[in-house]
């Protein structure tokens, strides 16, 4: 015989699993930036953002996106919805924006390798490059995971929900997509982010 208060109470540890979770440890750099796409004066850097999604975005990176979450960094309201924001330094995916209603959007970030400099040089090309660690925020829908920002260093919380309310009203710089499950990599041609 099924224990209906079992039951209930299941459903409520799992609608509550947010406000269970504790606060996140690590911190995101002041120093992080936002790298400039511009397909019409830097045609090589901007194909190169796109292709170096296609060994990243692979459905267990995927999967990952929607895993339950295990601390919380901020709550915040964005087209009707309430969002978790969520993740700590060194996991996979390092952020996440988790929607209240399962079947809406949701973000994360995902690292990628720079590549610009290796391709830049290869072709006899002049690339703007700068090291250090690269984070793409991905806008995941039941159909698409479309890349629509890049960052050098991981934003802070402050800075990734104001990004994040921005990207999920529609704002933002689609420069590659691909259709889920398992779809190619392809570019799309987008103006710069003012």
């Amino acid at each position: 015989m099924i224990n209906r208060g079992v039951i209930a109470l299941a459903a409520a540890v799992l609608s509550a699993g947010p406000a269970l979770a504790g606060p996140c440890a690590t911190a995101g750099e002041t120093s992080s930036r936002v790298v400039k796409l511009d397909y019409n004066k830097d045609t090589v850097g901007y194909v190169t953002w796109a292709y170096a999604l296609d060994p990243v975005l692979i459905p267990p990176v995927i999967e990952r996106a929607g895993a339950p979450v295990t601390c919380v960094r901020a709550e915040f309201q964005a087209g009707g919805e309430t969002y978790v924001l969520t993740g700590e330094n060194g996991e996979l995916p390092p952020r996440r924006a988790m929607p209240a209603n399962a079947g809406k959007p949701s973000l994360f970030l995902v690292p990628v390798r720079d590549l610009r400099k290796e391709v830049g040089e290869r072709l006899g090309v002049d690339v703007p490059y700068q090291a250090g660690a690269t984070f793409v925020l991905i806008r995941l829908d039941a159909r698409f995971a479309t890349a629509v920002r890049i960052y050098k260093k991981m934003p802070t919380d402050e800075v990734l929900l104001a990004d994040f309310a921005e990207v999920l009203a529609g704002g933002g710089q689609a420069f590659a997509t691909m259709e889920r499950p398992a779809g190619k990599v392809g570019i799309v041609l987008s103006a710069p982010r003012k």
